[in-house]
């Protein structure tokens, strides 16, 4: 029909545009910026073809403690950090990789920390709208408001609520709430506790760790509820981040035995087969994703 009226040509004998705008007024609109709008969503198909790469791999966010560290967990990477200014906290972009071409079989089995297999060519050619502290900001406001719920039907309804109060989602950019959903793991109470000692957080000096490098390999230790203090999130935060079954975090935890995988905290919570349970019982699911903010 467009097209047909924009020739001048009459359509299905109800008239030309003349007949169509008869009795009309023009009214002020600015039209949409065809390139704005086009740029926007491809920036956004090529975050979300990167996080579909990524989503199969151990790609993980760890933080919460303050920007530049000092507070006794370890040392994360620079080159993949983001300091949000709103609370002064560092987050930091991972991959624990699956090392299988290094010769011992300690090593081949626990793998290594390094990051995300193309990760510095963002901000670069094709992927120079994208940047690290875009995947990291998207990732946190998604798992702040749905943990790890955020589906495709709760982005589309958070979406549509933002237009509603005429907030773009193309203008926020790849940062845009959800564009990434990488698993987080706040460990702010680790950083902020004065334990040393405490069992539950086993050696957490060693909880962040630089990258690797081919002179130094670097391997974290999560022992015990190290995101958000907590076992059950800390449970479903190691299975999102594909690591269920995993061994090599908590090789040296508590009472773990090279041959054992398991250990048992004072509390009766047990670490088997890569996940956390108490007694041995299932965990309760998740929450349902907030609804409203």
């Amino acid at each position: 029909m467009n097209n047909v009226l924009m020739k001048g040509d009459n359509f299905l004998n109800s008239g030309d545009i003349r007949s169509y705008l008869k009795g009309g007024r023009w009214v002020n609109f600015d039209g949409i910026d065809e390139t704005a709008t086009i740029d926007g969503m491809n920036t956004l198909l090529t975050g979300q073809a990167i996080y579909q790469l990524w989503r199969h791999q151990k790609v993980y966010i760890m933080g919460g403690g303050r920007c530049g560290d000092g507070q006794g967990i370890g040392s994360g990477p620079q080159e993949g950090a983001y300091c949000r200014e709103s609370d002064n906290t560092a987050w930091y972009l991972y991959h624990w990789e699956d090392y299988h071409s290094i010769k011992t079989a300690l090593d081949t089995q626990f793998g290594l920390v390094r990051h995300p297999h193309g990760m510095f060519e963002l901000g670069k050619g094709d992927y120079s709208a994208i940047h690290i502290t875009d995947v990291i900001k998207s990732s946190l406001q998604a798992y702040e408001v749905a943990a790890y719920n955020y589906t495709p039907k709760f982005a589309l309804d958070r979406a549509k609520s933002a237009m509603g109060r005429n907030i773009n989602p193309l203008k926020e950019g790849p940062s845009w709430e959800g564009t990434f959903t990488i698993p987080v793991c706040n460990i702010s109470q680790a950083a902020n506790s004065n334990l040393e000692d405490d069992p539950k957080c086993y050696e957490r000096s060693k909880i962040l760790k630089p990258y690797s490098t081919t002179r130094h390999e670097q391997r974290p230790w999560w022992c015990g509820p190290i995101c958000d203090g907590d076992l059950i999130k800390t449970k479903y935060w190691i299975e999102a981040a594909n690591m269920h079954g995993f061994k090599s975090f908590h090789h040296k935890c508590g009472h773990h035995d090279s041959h054992i995988e398991h250990f048992i905290t004072d509390d009766g919570y047990a670490f088997k087969d890569g996940t956390w349970c108490q007694n041995c019982q299932e965990a309760q699911p998740w929450p349902s994703p907030k609804q409203n903010g």
